[in-house]
């Protein structure tokens, strides 16, 4: 991870002065699957604090089901970024997030507290209203089982995405997770809807 600091720290000096520092991400406890987090704080040259900070979460024992595609780097911005990225099939995004909210909704009932996940939703709502065309049902369907597995949880119908527990979470959570992040964020309310509508037609009504 630090070398991978250097080299950006490297990249960034023909811009200015930029001071990137590297720090480990203070969990409550260790990590029951030794996952470890870092925060990456960026001090831009105009700025005497560092207002930029990534924060990175790096899984030793998550299995990738399919093999990573690459894809070029999409964004706004005026520099040339001519690279491929590799990436995640749309397919073990979307289980992942589903998977998510069913480990959430576990860690809420046992020990009453976890760390906001109303992106969650957020995330598989715009997923899906843009680009569940490109989705293989069949194959989503296929690797959420295997993830459920893997980390022990299990799901029945669409409710079990879509908790008591988990909608008072999203809401009490959503302003604060995403005010920031999202210009012209839409009301939890009209997420939710939408979202439980997509996935119904995706995992349960083939």
């Amino acid at each position: 991870m630090q070398g991978t600091i250097d080299i950006s720290s490297e990249l960034l000096s023909s811009y200015g002065p930029f001071d990137i520092q590297l720090k480990r991400y203070p969990e409550r406890g260790p990590h029951p699957t030794t996952q470890e987090a870092f925060n990456i704080n960026v001090k831009f040259p105009w700025h005497r604090p560092a207002l930029c900070t990534i924060k990175i979460e790096v899984t030793h024992d998550e299995p990738v089901i399919l093999a990573p595609e690459y894809r070029p780097i999409l964004h706004g911005y005026n520099e040339v970024i001519d690279c491929m990225v590799a990436c995640y099939h749309i397919e073990e995004i979307i289980a992942e997030k589903l998977r998510a909210l069913l480990q959430t909704h576990k860690k809420l009932i046992t020990r009453g507290w976890n760390r906001p996940r109303a992106r969650d939703y957020y995330d598989l709502w715009s997923v899906l209203k843009n680009y569940s065309s490109a989705v293989d049902n069949t194959r989503l369907i296929e690797i959420l089982n295997k993830k459920c597995q893997h980390r022990n949880v299990s799901y029945q119908t669409i409710n079990d995405f879509f908790t008591p527990e988990l909608m008072k979470e999203a809401h009490q959570h959503w302003q604060a997770t995403l005010g920031n992040l999202v210009i012209g964020l839409p009301e939890c309310s009209q997420v939710i809807e939408e979202t439980k509508t997509l996935i119904n037609k995706i995992v349960f009504l083939q």
